[in-house]
């Protein structure tokens, strides 16, 4: 149930469909080494079932993680802070 792959060095963020969570996955490993749980944004846009947490993109100019979701009016920039390094 892994939607959205984007890379944020050394890790493979994806959100899980139809779920409030952004997994943090070792490439090599394929183990977890962390997860956000982005609950808030997804109420703050619930205004539909469908609108669900879709969108993940890796920004390295701020650097941050944009995400966004099905009909959601806004991104959000969320800056990652104590993922593990490996």
């Amino acid at each position: 149930r892994l939607n959205e792959l984007e890379v944020v060095n050394p890790w493979v963020a994806a959100n899980v469909w139809m779920d409030n969570r952004v997994l943090f996955i070792h490439p090599r490993t394929g183990e977890v080494g962390a997860y956000l749980d982005l609950s808030s944004l997804t109420r703050k846009n619930q205004t539909d079932p469908e609108a669900v947490l879709n969108g993940l993109a890796w920004d390295p100019t701020h650097p941050g993680l944009w995400v966004t979701g099905k009909l959601w009016n806004h991104l959000y920039l969320l800056d990652i802070q104590g993922l593990p390094q490996s």
